[in-house]
C-alpha cells in the first residue's frame, strides 16, 4: 500500500509540472513589491530584479542570483539568463526556465511550482530553498518579509 501511494504521489508531481511547464509570465497587474527577504537577520539587497508576491497564485517569489550568493552558492546564467546553473552545499542544481525543469545533481526532479524569468535573471517560490536546501522558509506578516533560515 505504502508503495502505491508514493507512486501515485510520484505521479501526480510529475502529471503537475508537465502540465504546468514553462516559465510562466505573471501580469504586472498580480505582482505586489515591496517586500523583503531576511537571511536569518541579515536583509537582503536585491539589484536587477525584485522578489514579489503573485496575488493571482499566492506565492512569493525570489531572484536566484543575490539569494544564491547570499547562501555562499554559485550561480551561473546561460543561454541569456533562461538557464541557471547553481552550486551549493555539495549540490549542482540546474534550472531551465523555458521548461521549468530542475534538475538536482543531473537528475530531473519535480518542482510543481512555476519558475519566473524577467531581467535576464530567474526568481523561484520560496518553496525552492526548502524542497532543495532544507531552508526553513516563513513569512512575517509585521515586516512584509520572507525570513529564510535552518
Amino acid at each position: 500500500m505504502k508503495k502505491i501511494c508514493t507512486l501515485m504521489l510520484a505521479f501526480s508531481l510529475v502529471f503537475v509540472s508537465i502540465a504546468f511547464a514553462g516559465a510562466t509570465e505573471i501580469k504586472e497587474d498580480y505582482k505586489h513589491y515591496g517586500i523583503n527577504v531576511r537571511l536569518h537577520s541579515q536583509v537582503l539587497e536585491f539589484t536587477s530584479s525584485q522578489p514579489f508576491i503573485d496575488t493571482l497564485g499566492n506565492r512569493s517569489y525570489i531572484p536566484l542570483p543575490q539569494l544564491i550568493e547570499a547562501l555562499n552558492g554559485t550561480y551561473t546564467g546561460l543561454e541569456n539568463g533562461t538557464i541557471a546553473e547553481i552550486s551549493i552545499q555539495d549540490q549542482q542544481i540546474r534550472i531551465n526556465s523555458n521548461t521549468n525543469e530542475v534538475f538536482v545533481n543531473d537528475v530531473l526532479t519535480p518542482f510543481p511550482h512555476n519558475i519566473y524569468y524577467s531581467n535576464g535573471e530567474i526568481s523561484v517560490p520560496a518553496a525552492f530553498l526548502a524542497s532543495f536546501l532544507d531552508y526553513k522558509v516563513d513569512w512575517d506578516y509585521g515586516s512584509r518579509s520572507i525570513v529564510i533560515y535552518k
